[in-house]
């Protein structure tokens, strides 16, 4: 917008046009990202990466690697309620890397040997006032969880009996025949079949082939995706997220495989646009439907986009920032978006960022709708 002013007297007089000032109004999206998760002490940011968010009854909870949240000891998880952070007791020993809610209680697994006081080796349960252990002492997992016929799956280092993957009752583990992946790094149920993601990997005698995903129905494994023959030639493939709604599979990956395809059961459809832009090794590491649009967060930048924003929406047919998305102070560092969750009608960001929208924002950050 461009402003000039000219005055008149009661003649009336018209002096001539004065000096022209020009102004520009910040984009509607810059506009809607929240102020209130500056670092503290001035704002209720957190001191450091947030790995997981997930709404825990009438709270949401932030789970990650950092030791405050809004000035408040938190030790790597933390509860908001729109207002403030509180404490779950008195937190976890080490990092989290996955946080969920089952059968009332919220489920954490990490890198952790202790919860609220309690010997938990990766995987704890919070029952809204005190920690659990799941299992006994021989039960380690630090990968992904899930949902699956009403029962808790993770993935992880079950080392007796060595498991990759099992299921959990609510009172006793059980296993999950394993399947020929590298690593287990995304879990889902899709249509009461539980679906696993993670790196592509051999079969046993030496022949190449690659698999990203597959379905497990109760009894065995059938892959979505197997390419015999497949020669790799860049960064691993990796499965980093996966998102299940109305029958269909949305998948957020790395390398070759590009970075977001959508399954409908008959074949994958590769949602293009997002590049590896200014960073080597960018990739989607979350995914969440908000509104009518699928929202995407991580390291990244969007098509014909200087700017790494590191978090987009798409709307069926595109993709698309929003606002200026998070970044770091410095200029060249790299931000990144690890977690994505709907709570009272915002979109919550988890990550390792300074700015939202150029608002500072520490680690967290809020997203409002279109009024």
């Amino acid at each position: 917008y461009r402003f000039a002013i000219r005055t008149a007297d009661e003649v009336p007089n018209w002096s001539s046009l004065s000096n022209v000032v020009e102004t520009r109004t910040g984009r509607a999206d810059a506009r809607r990202w929240w102020e209130g998760f500056a670092p503290a002490p001035h704002g209720m940011g957190i001191e450091g990466t947030v790995r997981a968010l997930v709404v825990f009854g009438d709270r949401l909870v932030a789970a990650g690697h950092f030791p405050r949240a809004g000035g408040v000891e938190t030790r790597n998880v933390a509860s908001w309620d729109g207002q403030r952070w509180t404490a779950l007791g008195t937190g976890t020993n080490g990092s989290i890397r996955s946080a969920i809610v089952h059968g009332g209680d919220l489920v954490v697994s990490g890198s952790f040997t202790n919860a609220g006081g309690v010997e938990a080796l990766g995987l704890a349960r919070f029952d809204g006032a005190s920690w659990h252990a799941m299992g006994d002492s021989s039960v380690a997992g630090d990968g992904p969880l899930a949902l699956f016929e009403g029962d808790l799956v993770a993935a992880g280092r079950f080392t007796a009996p060595a498991w990759r993957i099992g299921r959990w009752d609510g009172v006793s583990w059980t296993p999950i025949p394993d399947l020929p992946l590298r690593e287990i790094s995304a879990l889902a149920e899709l249509d009461g079949r539980l679906i696993a993601g993670g790196v592509g990997s051999y079969d046993r005698q030496g022949t190449p082939y690659v698999l990203y995903s597959a379905a497990f129905d109760g009894e065995e494994w059938e892959f979505l995706d197997f390419e015999p023959g497949f020669e790799q030639t860049g960064d691993v493939p990796k499965v980093e997220a996966l998102l299940s709604e109305g029958g269909i599979l949305w998948e957020a990956a790395t390398g070759e495989l590009g970075h977001v395809r959508r399954w409908d059961g008959g074949g994958w459809t590769v949602l293009s646009g997002l590049l590896r832009g200014a960073f080597d090794g960018s990739a989607v590491l979350a995914l969440a439907r908000f509104g009518s649009d699928l929202h995407a967060g991580g390291e990244f930048s969007i098509e014909g986009a200087f700017d790494p924003y590191s978090i987009a929406r798409w709307d069926g047919s595109a993709w698309s920032s929003l606002g200026s998305g998070v970044r770091l102070a410095e200029p060249q560092a790299r931000p990144s978006v690890h977690a994505l969750a709907v709570y009272r009608g915002d979109l919550y960001v988890g990550g390792r960022f300074e700015q939202a929208g150029k608002k500072p924002s520490g680690n967290i950050a809020r997203y409002r709708p279109a009024p």
